[in-house]
C-alpha cells in the first residue's frame, strides 16, 4: 500500500514541490543570514564608532570649557597684581589675602560642578576655596600632580580622574582634576600656579553614552594609563591588554581577542576614548536574527508545503474523480463524471470515458427495450385469455338483469364493483388520480363492504369540499380504509364506524380515517410511526400495506408529508395523511363549471 501511494501521481508531485520548496528555502536562509551577519556587525560597528566620534567631541568640547575656567583665574587681575606681591603690613597683607579669596569665590559660585579653587604662590602658599570642611593635604607640595603643573610652560595641565580629591582630605568622592601656573602677564616670570577639582558628573554621562550594549566598556586613557573610568577603581590602571593596541593602533576600528575595539585620538591633549565591546555582546544581535529567521523558514516551509499540497490536489482532483467513476462502472452504475475546468488532457480523458459510458447505456438500454417488449407480448397472451372487457360487460349484464327484477340495492352492489374494478386496472394515466377520484372509489368501496356487514358497520365523510383537484398517488385511501374494516372494526365483531375527514391546516391538508374498533397496541403504534419517519420496512400484510402508501407520498411530495398513526386499544384509531394544499374548494369548483 505505501508503495501504489508512492507511486501515485499526486504523491510523487507532492514531494517533487516539496523539496524545491525546501532547498530554495534553505538557500535563502543561509544567504539571508550571511548578508545579515555582515549588516550587523557593520551596523554595531558603525554605531561604535560613531558614539566614540561623538564622545571625543563633547569631552574635547568639556576641557575647552574647564581651560577657560583655569584662564579666567589665572588672568584675574586681582591674582595677578596680589599673588606674587610680598608685603610686610599684616594688616595690609590681610586684606590682599581676602582681596584673592573673594576672586576665587566669584568664579567658584559661577560654576555649578566646582568641589574647590586651590592657588599657591611661589613660597607654597594656599589660597582654597570650595568646601568649608577642607583639610589640606599637609604635603600637597611633595605630590606628583604638584610638580607636574609646576613643571608646565603655563598650558592647561589635565590631571584626570581620581577616586577623591588629591589636595582636600575630606573629599572622598570621584573628582576630576586639572591645574595651571600662573605667570606674570607683565613680566613674563611664574608668580604660583591653580589647582582646581571639578564634579565628574558630566564627563561620566559622555562616557556611558559611549557604550553600544550594556557591557561595553568606555573609558578615557593616555598611553599607559586610564584617566577617566566610569568604575572609579580602575582609575590610574594600567591593563597590559588594552595599552600596547592604544600605542600602536593604526586603524581606529578593529578586533582584539573576543573584543570589538574602537579608538579615538582628542585633538585637546594626548588622551584617547576607548569603547571596548564583547563580540558576544554583537552575536546575541545576530542569534535573535537567527531565530527569527529561523522562525520564518519554518512559518514559509509549512506555507509551501501547504501550497504544493493544494497544487498536487488540483492537479489529481480531476483524475481521482475519473477513477471513482470508473469504480461505479465496475460496480454497475454507469454514471457520466463531470468534465471540470482543469487541464486540457484531462478534459479530453473525461470526455472520452463518458462517451464510452454513453455508448454502454445505449446498449443496455437498447437490451430492456428487447426484453420489455417481450414481456409485452407474455402479457398480451395473458391478456387475451382472459380479457377485462368480457368481466366488465359481464357485470354489466348482470346489473341490467337485477335491474329488471327491481332488485334495486344488489344491483348498486354490482355496478360499485364493476366500477371499482374498472378504477383499479385503469392505468392509462399512470398511477397518479385527483382526492376526488379517490373519494368516490372509497364511496363505492363503502357500498359493497356495508353489504356484507349490513347496520354494523357505518361510513362518515367530512369537509370534502377541499382539495378535491389535489393529484395523488392511485390507491392512497383504499388501503389505509380497508385497514380500518378489516383489522380495526372486524376484529371488533359488534360493528363500528369509519370516517373520512379532510381539513385544510394552513398550507397542508389532513385526510384523517378514524375507526372505533379495537385498537392497535402502543409498541407497534411506536414501530409504525418509526417507520414512516425513518423509511424502516415493516413486517406483517397491513404494515407492508401501509408502509408502501407512505413512500409513494414521500417520492411525490417530500419526507414532509405522508402518514402517521395514533391508537388506544378498546378505542381505536386515526391514520392521518398529510399532504401539500393545492386543489380548490368543491363549492368553487362546482361555481366555475
Amino acid at each position: 500500500m505505501t508503495m501504489f501511494k508512492f507511486r501515485s501521481f499526486g504523491t510523487r508531485l507532492f514531494l517533487l514541490f516539496s523539496a524545491c520548496s525546501f532547498c530554495l528555502l534553505i538557500v535563502f536562509s543561509l544567504s539571508y543570514s550571511k548578508r545579515s551577519t555582515e549588516q550587523i556587525n557593520s551596523m554595531l560597528g558603525d554605531a561604535a564608532y560613531k558614539n566614540v566620534s561623538q564622545a571625543r567631541e563633547h569631552v574635547e568640547l568639556l576641557l575647552k570649557g574647564y581651560d577657560s575656567l583655569s584662564r579666567s583665574i589665572v588672568t584675574n587681575t586681582d591674582i595677578q597684581r596680589l599673588l606674587g606681591k610680598k608685603e610686610s603690613n599684616s594688616a595690609v597683607r590681610a586684606i590682599n589675602e581676602r582681596t584673592i579669596t573673594n576672586a576665587l569665590g566669584s568664579i567658584y559660585y559661577s560654576w555649578d560642578d566646582v568641589l574647590g579653587i586651590h592657588l599657591f604662590n611661589l613660597d607654597n602658599g594656599l589660597y582654597s576655596y570650595g568646601s568649608s570642611t577642607q583639610v589640606i593635604d599637609p604635603d600637597f607640595a611633595s605630590r606628583a600632580w604638584y610638580e607636574q603643573i609646576k613643571q608646565s610652560a603655563g598650558e592647561t595641565v589635565w590631571i584626570g580622574m581620581r577616586q577623591h580629591s588629591v589636595i582636600d582630605q575630606n573629599e572622598q568622592g570621584p573628582v576630576f582634576i586639572f591645574g595651571r601656573k600662573l605667570t606674570d602677564l607683565h613680566k613674563s616670570h611664574s608668580i604660583g600656579m591653580v589647582l582646581i577639582e571639578i564634579k565628574p558628573n558630566a564627563l561620566q554621562t559622555i562616557l556611558s553614552n559611549m557604550n553600544v550594549t550594556d557591557h561595553t566598556i568606555s573609558f578615557l586613557a593616555e598611553a599607559d594609563k586610564v584617566i577617566a573610568h566610569l568604575d572609579v577603581s580602575l582609575l590610574q590602571s594600567k591593563p597590559s591588554f588594552m595599552m600596547p593596541i592604544i600605542e600602536n593602533a593604526t586603524s581606529s576600528r578593529f578586533v582584539a581577542s573576543d573584543d570589538q575595539i574602537v579608538v579615538s585620538k582628542l585633538n585637546t591633549n594626548n588622551w584617547y576614548a576607548v569603547s571596548v565591546t564583547p563580540i558576544s555582546d554583537l552575536t546575541v544581535e545576530i542569534n535573535t536574527i537567527q531565530r527569527l529567521l529561523t522562525g520564518l523558514t519554518i512559518g514559509l516551509l509549512v506555507v509551501s508545503l501547504v501550497f504544493a499540497l493544494l497544487v498536487s490536489v488540483t492537479f489529481t482532483a480531476p483524475l481521482k474523480q475519473l477513477m471513482r467513476h470508473m469504480r461505479l462502472v465496475g460496480q454497475g452504475r454507469f454514471e457520466e463524471a463531470p468534465i471540470l475546468k482543469s487541464f486540457k488532457e484531462t478534459e479530453l480523458l473525461t470526455e472520452g470515458f463518458n462517451q464510452m459510458v454513453r455508448r454502454i447505456n445505449e446498449l443496455i438500454e437498447r437490451n430492456n427495450q428487447v426484453s420489455e417488449s417481450e414481456k409485452i407480448a407474455q402479457l398480451n397472451a395473458l391478456q387475451s385469455q382472459v380479457n377485462p372487457h368480457f368481466l366488465y360487460n359481464t357485470l354489466d349484464m348482470v346489473y341490467w338483469m337485477l335491474d329488471e327484477k327491481e332488485n334495486e340495492y344488489l344491483g348498486n352492489v354490482v355496478l360499485a364493483l364493476s366500477s371499482i374494478f374498472r378504477y383499479s386496472s385503469d392505468w392509462s394515466n399512470g398511477s397518479s388520480a385527483t382526492l376526488g377520484e379517490e373519494m368516490e372509489q372509497i364511496r363505492r368501496y363503502a357500498l359493497i363492504t356495508q353489504a356484507r356487514f349490513g347496520d354494523k358497520l357505518k361510513f362518515e365523510f367530512e369537509g370534502e369540499e377541499y382539495g378535491l383537484d389535489l393529484t395523488l398517488p392511485k390507491m392512497t385511501l383504499q388501503p389505509i380504509v380497508e385497514n380500518a374494516v378489516i383489522h380495526g372494526i372486524g376484529h371488533a365483531g359488534s360493528g363500528g364506524v369509519v370516517r373520512i375527514a379532510v381539513a385544510r391546516m394552513d398550507q397542508n391538508l389532513v385526510i384523517t380515517i378514524e375507526d372505533n374498533g379495537i385498537g392497535i397496541a402502543p409498541e407497534k403504534v411506536a414501530i409504525m410511526n418509526e417507520m414512516f419517519e425513518n423509511s424502516v420496512p415493516l413486517s406483517g400484510r397491513s404494515g407492508v400495506g401501509l408502509a408502501n402508501v407512505h413512500r409513494r407520498l414521500a417520492y411525490r411530495f417530500g419526507t414532509a408529508y405522508g402518514l402517521s398513526v395514533r391508537s388506544a386499544v378498546g378505542q381505536g384509531s386515526q391514520v392521518m395523511i398529510t399532504l401539500p394544499f393545492q386543489g380548490i374548494r368543491r363549492a368553487d369548483r362546482e361555481a366555475a363549471l
